[in-house]
């Protein structure tokens, strides 16, 4: 596996950049917290974004510090009824002086105005390697708040907010756009802001009206374009359908761009960072310690195990439902076929492979979930680990680990046959459907 480097790179002068030549996780809303970015650096990520945290929403926020853990927490405190409710809505860790997650750390931000977003990123800037402006996200909230893929139809204000950020911040600044219906349209957008000096620019070849699921990534497109603009003086990122680590070459050649981004494959199996795969549930598995490590919310943990098991719902249907149906923190442990124990939010996760460990502390409690810790070995062979392989690149990815000339069908030796989640005498918040904003 790959490690997080020993000794923190440091933050790219204006001739090179942090993001060129990379394999990059992706913005994820609900999806891109400190305890998923950390997984997926020790999976062998090269830079992690944030998922899009909004400039009003953490200019709101205070920041704290957790030094038993070392962690910087943003914290948001709104009036609920009588009580008060707080929300940690962007944390990262506190003991690096540069590159503070072990690689880059970029915090994307949803905003429409330039002195928002300058307030929001100069709030933040010491805590993260830079910054990065959503421009493609076509959610509803997000357009109708003059955010997102809207402000791909105003260059200008555009102009507005990249040339703020550039000159207020000491952090690189970057974007993250969808290319648009018509390539001269795309052009002249690209040209816009380059010309404000930002470090790199994301591209998701869809146009913001594509549904991910439903339109595969166009890269020829996009190849197209790079071409027609010429020489980039900055990395370009490409951001769609791309399944994992081994694909990032030929993504590159199909393109024309520098970096690559990955987003729903990262977070189906976020070892698609590494060059070896491991089995679907060992990486549920240790997700799960990530989260109770790094406080990481039950709402975003739940939102995103349950998601990871939706590449393949009808083979993991017994996990997913489980999921499903939990409550608590403990209810996701004993879904996955973990003991809810205290050394998991206590304990740091070791580099590399944790399923050695976790089985440590599983054996160190018979009995505590009733069959014990359901192991990777139970779900068949294959590049995933899980009995299936990695997908062709540019294959529109709604199952990325699977392929029509690779089946392997080893359903799980032993059903998860742990004792069903006992409900929690206080209701969770339900979770709202959110589609995952990767891009």
């Amino acid at each position: 596996f790959f490690s997080p480097p020993s000794v923190p790179m440091p933050i790219c002068g204006p001739t090179d950049s942090m993001v060129d030549n990379k394999v990059i996780l992706a913005p994820m809303v609900r999806v891109g917290t400190l305890a998923f970015r950390q997984l997926a650096i020790n999976y062998g990520a090269q830079v992690v974004y944030t998922e899009e945290i909004i400039d009003r929403k953490l200019l709101k926020t205070e920041r704290r510090v957790d030094t038993a853990k070392g962690l910087v927490e943003y914290v948001l405190t709104e009036q609920r009824g009588k009580l008060l409710k707080e929300t940690v809505v962007f944390s990262t860790l506190l003991h690096r002086p540069t590159n503070r997650e072990g690689v880059p750390v970029i915090l994307q931000l949803g905003t429409g105005d330039p002195d928002h977003a300058l307030a929001a990123a100069r709030h933040v800037e010491a805590d993260v390697d830079g910054i990065d402006v959503n421009m493609g996200c076509p959610k509803k909230f997000s357009v109708q708040g003059g955010m997102g893929s809207a402000l791909l139809r105003e260059p200008e204000r555009i102009r507005r907010i990249l040339t703020a950020l550039v000159e207020g911040l000491r952090k690189p600044v970057s974007c993250k756009i969808r290319i648009l219906e018509d390539r001269q349209a795309t052009l002249a957008l690209l040209r816009v802001i380059l010309s404000t000096g930002v470090k790199a620019i994301g591209i998701h070849p869809r146009v913001p009206n594509a549904r991910t699921e439903a339109v595969p990534a166009d890269y020829a497109q996009l190849k197209g374009i790079l071409e027609e603009l010429g020489p980039m003086p900055i990395p370009t990122i490409l951001s769609g359908d791309v399944g994992g680590r081994e694909h990032f070459d030929a993504a590159r050649r199909a393109t024309g761009v520098r970096s690559v981004m990955i987003a729903r494959a990262a977070m189906w199996n976020a070892s698609c960072f590494s060059v070896t795969r491991v089995p679907k549930v060992e990486y549920a598995q240790a997700l799960m310690w990530y989260s109770l490590y790094y406080n990481n919310s039950f709402e975003f943990t739940k939102y995103t195990l349950t998601r990871s098991f939706q590449d393949d719902v009808k083979r993991w249907m017994a996990i997913h439902n489980r999921l499903q149906a939990a409550k608590t923190m403990d209810d996701l442990c004993m879904a996955l076929g973990m003991a809810p124990r205290a050394e998991y939010a206590e304990v740091p996760p070791p580099a590399g492979s944790l399923q050695g460990k976790i089985q440590q502390l599983e054996e160190a409690a018979p009995g505590a979930v009733g069959q014990g810790l359901v192991t990777p070995t139970n779900e068949g062979t294959g590049v995933d680990g899980g009995g299936t392989a990695a997908a062709p690149l540019g294959v529109r990815v709604q199952n990325v680990c699977a392929r029509d000339d690779v089946v392997v069908e080893k359903p799980l030796a032993r059903a998860l046959a742990v004792p069903s989640p006992v409900d929690s005498q206080q209701e969770q918040p339900a979770l709202k459907k959110c589609k995952v904003g990767e891009e």
